[in-house]
């Protein structure tokens, strides 16, 4: 598989694409899973299992996209429908990545309390 510039260009714009559905998904799950960082044991816990099993189910979801133009650009054998079908949805993308963070920002005015207390339950924000 030679790398050529147009699957470049290519890889980074679905990846782009792909960041903007993520990046909506992970304000969304930072507001409604506040939890305190700790560096020592990753995923290991039972809240941590059940933001694992969110993030199983989100990051197909997030991937949708990509493959849509990439089967209507091989259908279609154009280039031109590939970056249509995908700054199609990139354009989607950043209207859900805007509700999203409006849906965040509202959820973290009524939830404040409850994050405040899940990031003060261990040493901190951080703990080691």
């Amino acid at each position: 598989m030679p790398l050529t510039l147009t699957r470049l260009t290519e890889a980074y714009a679905v990846a782009g694409v792909i960041s903007i559905y993520l990046l909506g998904a992970g304000n969304l799950l930072s507001i409604h899973q506040a939890r305190g960082v700790n560096r020592r044991p990753s995923f290991r816990s039972v809240r941590r299992a059940a933001v694992q099993a969110m993030l199983f189910v989100i990051y197909p979801i997030a991937f949708l996209p990509a493959r849509s133009p990439i089967l209507r650009g091989s259908l279609f054998d154009s280039q031109l429908a590939f970056y249509a079908v995908l700054g199609f949805d990139a354009a989607v993308g950043l209207v859900l990545y805007r509700v999203a963070l409006d849906s965040a920002v509202s959820a973290a005015d009524r939830l404040k309390e409850r994050m405040v207390a899940a990031l003060s339950a261990g040493d901190g924000p951080v703990t080691a």
